[in-house]
């Protein structure tokens, strides 16, 4: 079996830099502002669901990608999915946790086959535990308890159906590393220039983060919303230092 991407060394970089926007030539150039300061970019639903594969193509993009397009549904579906993703090149890729433990299995395991086929890198199947953006007030009204007692019943799941990444809040990394220790991969959303933020509910700094135990930083409005994209991707890194 092929070993995943995220196992090659390499100088680390934590940044992921969300590119939400359907605009192919507005997300060049972000990436061609501060692609060699990025660890990965991140492209989602917003630019996919318009340009789809080709369209990720065509961007040719010079660094990592980090495909998040969450998805859920009946396992053979998702293996299906799996495999269409992989034609982008991306690195990581993201599925719900809660489509339960068949649908996690069966999508790191076709990771790695299709990886076998097609001579290549494996990339991280990244479990989603529950969205940044939800407070303890919705998952509440969608059926959930605690949210710490449900991310953490969640990321079990994943981690036992074999998942080796997880994305969580930053609010519940010290909780998942204390339970799980560091074999697992964090990806953490929710990272604004200091602690709070708009329609993320669960957020910390940068810093704050990688003190909790993040492995990788998602940052979206902050950078390419900046006046000076480059100069603020510079900044959070600089405030890691």
């Amino acid at each position: 079996m092929r070993e995943y991407l995220h196992t090659i060394p390499m100088p680390h970089n934590p940044f992921i830099i969300a590119l939400d926007s359907n605009d192919p030539a507005t997300v060049k150039s972000w990436v061609n502002s501060f692609a060699h300061e990025a660890g990965l970019v991140k492209l989602g639903l917003e630019f996919f669901t318009m340009h789809g594969i080709a369209g990720v193509q065509k961007l040719e993009l010079p660094c990592g990608l980090f495909l998040d397009l969450k998805f859920h549904d009946i396992p053979n579906t998702v293996k299906g999915a799996i495999r269409s993703a992989m034609a982008t090149g991306c690195e990581m890729l993201t599925i719900h946790a809660s489509g339960g433990h068949s649908m996690c299995k069966a999508a790191a395991e076709t990771a790695m086959e299709e990886a076998d086929k097609r001579n290549t890198k494996a990339p991280l199947v990244l479990a989603v535990t529950l969205l940044t953006s939800l407070s303890q007030q919705e998952a509440t009204q969608i059926g959930y308890g605690n949210i710490e007692t449900q991310v953490l019943k969640l990321a079990e799941l994943a981690i036992g159906a074999g998942i080796k990444g997880l994305v969580c809040s930053p609010l519940e990394i010290a909780p998942i590393r204390a339970r799980f220790g560091h074999d697992v991969k964090l990806v953490v959303p929710g990272i604004r220039a200091q602690s709070g933020g708009d329609d993320q509910t669960r957020t910390l700094s940068a810093a704050e983060a990688v003190k909790a135990g993040a492995d990788y930083l998602v940052v979206g409005r902050p950078v390419t919303q900046a006046q000076n994209p480059l100069e603020a991707l510079k900044t959070l890194r600089h405030a890691l230092s």
